[in-house]
């Protein structure tokens, strides 16, 4: 997979797949607030988009506009298209004079990409998120080593291993995420979370069974407004 992108200042860790890629770039034309100039900021975006489209094979490209920032676009990519991350490197490091690499986010490594494109974060359509507070729950069966059955019940000594270890992983929890909501029970950790970045860091960081991952999406008030409903982002 291309690594370039995590020299980036601008860089950040991506944590989920979007439209079906695992990354993604935001690419912002010059900033302005004058009227006059829109027309010529939408163009330069457009040009861009149209650039992009022949230049990477496998990417999709959406328009975003905000008054205050001009024109900016969403180039969705997949990190281990070398080609079609080539042409966005070589475009965007060319083009500085009229163009604005605002973030770009990829996996951070190759098992941080094997993680994503297993989907291990559901969404889960909900009401409101859990406990009012967090959009994440977090559920992580350990792997349990010292976990083994004897003659009479569960061996003392693994089961004070296998707690000693959850008690290390709660303790980096804390550390990494101090607005959490966590427990520990036999062989498992629940987690309430809103730092997915964290998250994403604790699966890199620590060897488990298996780590059940659900963001709470909420569901959406009736809005009347016609560009609300039609999906504009604006």
């Amino acid at each position: 997979m291309n690594k370039e992108f995590l020299k980036y200042r601008v860089w950040k860790m991506q944590t989920k797949l979007c439209y079906g890629f695992d990354s993604v770039a935001f690419i912002s034309t010059t900033k302005s607030s004058d009227r006059s100039t829109a027309v010529s900021v939408y163009g330069r975006c457009q040009a861009l988009k149209s650039v992009l489209n022949k230049t990477m094979k496998n990417v999709k490209v959406v328009n975003q506009h905000s008054y205050y920032e001009g024109n900016s676009l969403r180039v969705y990519f997949n990190v281990s298209d070398k080609e079609s991350c080539d042409a966005l490197l070589n475009i965007t490091s060319k083009n500085t004079h009229n163009f604005e690499l605002l973030e770009v986010k990829t996996p951070k490594n190759q098992a941080h990409l094997d993680m994503i494109n297993n989907k291990e974060i559901t969404q889960v359509i909900r009401k409101q998120i859990y406990y009012g507070k967090y959009v994440y729950s977090v559920k992580i069966i350990l792997d349990s080593p010292g976990f083994a059955p004897s003659n009479s019940g569960f061996a003392p000594s693994r089961h004070t291993d296998r707690m000693k270890r959850a008690g290390e992983m709660q303790l980096w929890i804390n550390n990494a995420m101090p607005d959490n909501s966590s427990s520990v029970w036999w062989d498992e950790i629940q987690l309430f979370t809103n730092d997915v970045t964290a998250l994403m860091m604790f699966r890199l960081t620590f060897d488990v069974k298996s780590c059940t991952i659900k963001e709470a999406i909420l569901l959406e008030k009736e809005d009347n407004d016609p560009e609300h409903e039609m999906g504009i982002l604006i």
